[in-house]
């Protein structure tokens, strides 16, 4: 179905955003590889209008007003993506409620976008990058579905080949700063049964894959490294390798970069 009222890179606009649930312009214009930020911003304006998105930008709260607009999708929006039969039920019936997410939830999403236009812009001709959001699991065609009924809390799936070299996967998790201790253990711990269950080797054939773990503070990343290196203190498998790092490194040097302890 196309809406005669946009046009067609709008349309491609309105379907990269359900994605990452909350990005701003310039993921937006990276990961649809345009060049032309005027337009960007005036297509954003135009589907603003129309009800397809929604722009969140309040310049009278201070510490805010240097951020960039931010934009999720209004209802009109979700009815389009609806018709693109992309998406199961559930997962669109949740996006219908994205106007009332709290703050670090969306600064949460916008992090993922980050990471997702970073491993993009590092793409060569010897190295390359594909990524899955929780999102994208929810796709009709996405080879994760399983991971939504799994017990582990994953915001994104990449891949790495190198020229001459294995694929390699990495399973990615932020930990919001709000959340108690007891269940950043909880956590941890599902995905050290998940590693056991084989769910992974199984729907996938290959090998488990690295887990990175990103921490809004230090003292927290410091915490999650103790308990890990306690319970692997029971059974530590030789291929199960787990990486921490804090979010303000992930910002400033990418998850590619040396940041992971």
């Amino acid at each position: 179905m196309t809406q005669s009222n946009i046009t067609k890179k709008q349309e491609e606009i309105i379907t990269l955003i359900p994605r990452f649930r909350f990005m701003d312009r310039t993921h937006i214009q990276s990961l649809l590889h345009h060049k032309d930020e005027a337009r960007i911003n005036r297509w954003l304006t135009d589907l603003t209008k129309k009800g397809y998105v929604r722009r969140i930008y309040d310049n009278q709260i201070i510490g805010r007003n240097r951020r960039a607009s931010i934009f999720s999708l209004e209802n009109n929006g979700v009815k389009f993506v609806k018709t693109q039969g992309i998406y199961d039920i559930s997962f669109l019936h949740r996006l219908y409620w994205d106007k009332d997410r709290s703050e670090s939830f969306i600064d949460h999403c916008i992090l993922v976008s980050s990471i997702c236009c970073e491993l993009e812009k590092t793409n060569s001709d010897i190295l390359h990058y594909e990524y899955a959001t929780e999102s994208d699991f929810c796709g009709k065609k996405s080879p994760f579905q399983f991971l939504k009924s799994s017990e582990i809390s994953i915001d994104l799936v990449f891949s790495k080949k190198e020229k001459g070299k294995k694929m390699r996967y990495f399973l990615l998790t932020l930990f919001d700063a709000t959340l108690p201790r007891y269940r950043i253990r909880k956590r941890i711990r599902n995905y050290y049964d998940f590693y056991f269950s084989n769910e992974w080797e199984n729907s996938m054939s290959t090998s488990f894959p690295t887990l990175l773990f990103i921490f809004q503070t230090k003292e927290r990343m410091i915490y999650a490294k103790r308990y890990t290196k306690t319970m692997l203190e029971e059974d530590r498998p030789d291929d199960l390798s787990i990486n921490f790092a804090v979010a303000q490194c992930v910002r400033v040097d990418g998850v590619t970069g040396e940041i992971w302890e």
